[in-house]
């Protein structure tokens, strides 16, 4: 199977392009959906965290020691592990290139104007893995 260089070299880009566009997409969602946890965190219990944090300030002020029973039920009830508020940010995602920017490379600097499957496999490039 022999395949046109130039269109080769435009299938690759197109492809390199989509990833690239699919894990920008994937992170911005990433970070809109951690905005949305924030945003309901903070909705939820800001105002228990508010009341806790005053009161050990006022423990504080007092000499006295802070105990559970300050702490409203919201942070210390059965699901309370749930409160707590990661601060970890989204990564960014590998778009997975894998070979293509080699592929692409190699391809533009030949100078023939089709290129086998098997030239390219001999080289260590494999076309459903280009773009699987």
């Amino acid at each position: 199977m022999k395949f046109k260089r130039v269109q080769l070299i435009s299938l690759i880009e197109v492809e390199i392009n989509r990833r690239e566009e699919a894990a920008r997409e994937k992170y911005r969602k990433a970070k809109e959906d951690r905005q949305e946890a924030v945003n309901s965190w903070l909705h939820n219990y800001a105002v228990d965290w508010r009341k806790f944090a005053e009161s050990i300030l006022k423990a504080m002020e007092f000499n006295l020691p802070v105990d559970r029973a300050m702490a409203p039920e919201a942070i210390t009830g059965y699901n309370s592990q749930l409160l707590w508020f990661d601060k970890a940010e989204p990564e960014e995602p590998d778009p997975h290139l894998g070979d293509l920017p080699a592929v692409l490379k190699m391809l533009k600097a030949a100078t023939d104007e089709e290129v086998t499957v098997s030239e390219l496999q001999r080289i260590g490039f494999r076309i459903p893995s280009i773009f699987g």
